[in-house]
């Protein structure tokens, strides 16, 4: 941090951070523009667990693991989210998708393509033209509560607001990128034919 802090304020301001970018925008809890000494060994503990595939915000399992990315956020942003038609919560998004499988109809091409969304933070997904290759990928929720996966080889993230249709379904969408997609869910792994 000291070598960070130019004017020596006690914390890091977005001018002062010396990594990348997004790493400032992750580690920012409190999206005050600046990184306390707290909120930078957060940030760093938590990059360090997503990099080591050691649970993180996507993780299943119970306490600070579980929660990190929805502890991260105002409770403000969790309202306007429910109030706004956005979609679901952080927490929500957790109980819905997290150890369940989502079933799409690919708009691309057509066809069914099964997402399982490990309590871990992977995924692991399979294709109706190629039912035989599993493709593994991870998940997490960012710090606009949104779900996301990597897609492609160099692994870009893919996120998307989540919405309750009824019926066990899900509408996964991305106004901005203009996307939107209906899934099925499914409990366990259901990779299967």
């Amino acid at each position: 941090m000291k070598n960070m802090d130019a004017d020596g304020d006690g914390r890091v301001a977005k001018a002062e951070f010396t990594g990348k970018p997004k790493a400032f925008g992750f580690m920012d809890a409190n999206s005050d523009g600046y990184l306390s000494r707290e909120e930078l060994d957060k940030g760093l503990k938590r990059i360090r667990q997503r990099k080591q595939g050691g649970g993180g915000p996507a993780s299943g399992g119970s306490g600070p693991q579980r929660h990190a990315m929805v502890e991260g956020r105002r409770p403000a942003q969790n309202q306007r989210r429910k109030k706004g038609g956005g979609g679901l919560s952080a927490e929500e998004i957790l109980a819905v998708v997290s150890g369940k499988t989502l079933i799409f109809n690919a708009p691309s091409n057509g066809q069914e393509l099964k997402v399982y969304f490990a309590p871990g933070g992977t995924v692991q997904l399979v294709s109706e033209n190629n039912p035989n290759r599993i493709i593994r990928k991870k998940w997490f929720l960012n710090k606009k509560g949104r779900l996301c996966r990597t897609v492609g080889r160099q692994n870009r993230n893919h996120c998307t607001i989540v919405k309750k249709l009824g019926d066990g379904k899900l509408k996964l969408s991305n106004p901005k990128k203009g996307f939107s997609y209906e899934a099925q869910v499914k409990p366990g792994k259901a990779l299967g034919g």
